[in-house]
């Protein structure tokens, strides 16, 4: 689920973690961790707090983002944005968003995508969360 880590990286700024924990905490028949547990900051955020698990009975992602003047939520699979009483909801095509990432690195628009340095960032963050779940 390293797309909630760009996400974050996108909204933040780069992230740095800090400790991390989980592994396989479930019996599903999966060749990867089920549930991991990520605390980081970043430039814009002075604490993160990632929770990445394939454990739940409920599908649900989610971002929440709380400021000293709002606490806003975004669930990304019902495609709203709700801050205090107000909701927003957007339709999306995820098709379309495919295509887009495709035709913006085929075409003339890659200033919109992820760049190298960007991946690399993610990547390495990856390995120290790896890192610190093999030595737990």
């Amino acid at each position: 689920m390293s797309h909630e880590l760009d996400y974050a990286a996108w909204i933040f700024g780069p992230l740095v973690a800090d400790a991390a924990r989980g592994g396989r905490l479930g019996d599903l028949d999966l060749d990867v961790e089920d549930t991991v547990g990520i605390i980081a900051h970043a430039p814009r955020c002075p604490l993160l707090m990632l929770h990445l698990t394939y454990l739940d009975h409920r599908a649900e992602r989610r971002v929440r983002v709380t400021t000293r003047r709002h606490t806003i939520d975004a669930d990304l699979l019902r495609w709203t944005i709700t801050d205090g009483d107000e909701s927003m909801r957007y339709d999306i095509d995820w098709d379309a968003t495919y295509l887009d990432v495709h035709r913006a690195a085929l075409g003339d628009a890659a200033q919109d995508l992820c760049t190298v340095p960007e991946a690399v960032a993610t990547v390495e963050l990856l390995e120290r969360v790896e890192a610190w779940l093999r030595a737990a």
